[in-house]
C-alpha cells in the first residue's frame, strides 16, 4: 500500500512539474525581451526575468539551456516580428 501511494505521489509531482515548467514558456520570452532591451545582456539577470515572469529559474535552463540561449530565442522572436 505504501509503495503504491509513494509512486502515485511521485507521478503527481512529476506531472505538476512538467505542467509548471511549460506554462511560462511564452511569457519568459516577452519578459526577457523587455529586460534585455532595457538593461542589455550583461545588465540582465535570469533571476530578475524569472521573478517578473512568475516562474522558477530552472525553467529558463529547461527551455533555453542558459541565459545566452534565452537571449538568442529573444533575438529570433524579434527578427520574426
Amino acid at each position: 500500500m505504501r509503495c503504491t501511494l509513494a509512486l502515485d505521489h511521485a507521478r503527481a509531482l512529476r506531472q505538476f512539474w512538467l505542467w509548471y515548467s511549460r506554462m511560462p514558456h511564452f511569457e519568459l520570452i516577452d519578459v526577457a525581451i523587455d529586460h534585455f532591451g532595457r538593461k542589455g545582456f550583461q545588465g540582465t539577470s535570469t533571476r530578475d526575468i524569472a521573478i517578473d515572469a512568475n516562474t522558477v529559474m530552472s525553467s529558463i535552463t529547461y527551455h533555453y539551456g542558459s541565459k545566452r540561449g534565452l537571449y538568442l530565442a529573444c533575438a529570433d522572436r524579434v527578427v520574426e516580428e
